[in-house]
């Protein structure tokens, strides 16, 4: 070991051998690290996107209307099949135009409820369809976590309520 410290023509590639073994070593663990991480994140995004999948598919067969909107403008993000059917109509700028012509005061009172309660909860609405029929509907609501949106669902009733 004496005759390495003396001769620096043989300590200088020893030395540069050991720091390349442990530098190869250091990449080596990192590359692991990284795979780990890289795994368990499409893991976690596969669970979302499977997550995703079954409120969509949740979300189209639903028997009751279902829409998100944007509480501050009433427009719709997203509307399911049965609500359209249920305004008898086939896109969603259709149902827009519906919404806008029946936005009435109790309508407008959701933007307050869900800003400070989070949810609106059976608000009756009426609407009359171009052949002079009159139909009530219950809306609900709750607001999403982040941002102006609002989940809601809307029930047609079948029967006129009693007031008493």
């Amino acid at each position: 070991m004496q005759d390495l410290l003396t001769q620096p023509m043989l300590l200088i590639p020893l030395t540069t051998v050991v720091l390349l073994i442990f530098a190869a070593g250091y990449i080596y663990t990192m590359v692991q690290n990284n795979k780990k991480i890289i795994a368990e994140q499409q893991s976690k995004l596969e669970e979302i996107q499977k997550s995703e999948q079954r409120y969509k598919a949740l979300f189209e067969n639903s028997v009751a209307g279902m829409m998100k909107f944007d509480f501050l403008t009433f427009e719709i993000l997203e509307a399911n099949e049965t609500l359209r059917n249920m305004f008898s109509c086939t896109t969603n700028a259709e149902l827009q135009n519906i919404f806008s012509e029946i936005l009435t005061e109790d309508f407008y009172g959701i933007e307050p409820l869900l800003k400070m309660q989070g949810y609106v909860d059976a608000i009756e609405i009426q609407y009359t369809t171009a052949k002079d029929i009159v139909r009530r509907y219950l809306f609900s609501a709750r607001k999403e976590l982040h941002g102006n949106s609002a989940a809601a669902v809307i029930v047609y009733i079948t029967a006129q309520r009693l007031l008493g």
